[in-house]
């Protein structure tokens, strides 16, 4: 099994079959909850599981919505991880290119310190509702790859036959604005998701 696949799958069994692991269900209809499969891991959480101890990881988030419960995961369930991880409530594409790309004063991570050239990955997930976020990714992407060539960078964008026009719009625009950019584009789409799942 690859590796990332089996990262996921022991993912979803961390967090449905395991003893130490218990979730608060609240709310109408909690106590009608199904056995088996409840919960489905996060990206987030599926990348910090294939991450080691020393890999640095700032996760930055904006939505007061998105902040409070990933608070709490963070909090609660970090433990589970091996990376220590820094979390911030700030405009994530902002506050990427003020720490990467102009070093600006005050945006130097003051729990790993200085950015000295190490290899690294930037995970996107923007919320395109806002308007303009395809620009801005688009715009970090190239500054990335002037300022930090060692990063590999990976942006999420929504598919479908309502969203394919803008997704191939927004991945022929950044292969306009710099054609030296090596770039990968990996969709996936998923009609019925079907789980089949042993513990032992």
């Amino acid at each position: 099994m690859p590796p990332e696949v089996k990262g996921w799958m022991e993912t979803v069994q961390m967090l449905n079959f395991s003893e130490d692991m218990e979730f608060e269900e609240t709310g109408e209809g909690a106590d009608k909850a199904p056995k088996g499969i409840q919960w489905l891991p996060s990206t987030t959480m599926v990348a910090l599981r294939l991450l080691r101890k020393q890999d640095p990881v700032t996760i930055w988030e904006d939505s007061r919505r998105a902040f409070a419960p990933l608070f709490n995961f963070v909090r609660n369930w970090s433990s589970k991880v091996q990376p220590h991880i820094e979390l911030i409530f700030k405009d994530g594409l902002k506050h990427c290119h003020r720490r990467w790309v102009q070093h600006k004063p005050g945006s130097i991570s003051e729990v790993y310190g200085k950015y000295n050239g190490q290899r690294g990955v930037v995970f996107i997930d923007p919320d395109y509702t806002r308007g303009g976020e395809a620009e801005r990714c688009k715009t970090l992407i190239v500054d990335l790859w002037k300022h930090w060539r060692s990063a590999t960078v990976v942006i999420t964008y929504p598919i479908g036959p309502q969203y394919e026009k803008k997704a191939r719009d927004f991945n022929m625009s950044v292969r306009r604005a710099d054609k030296t950019l090596d770039l990968m584009t990996i969709e996936a789409y998923a009609a019925r998701l079907k789980l089949f799942f042993s513990c032992n």
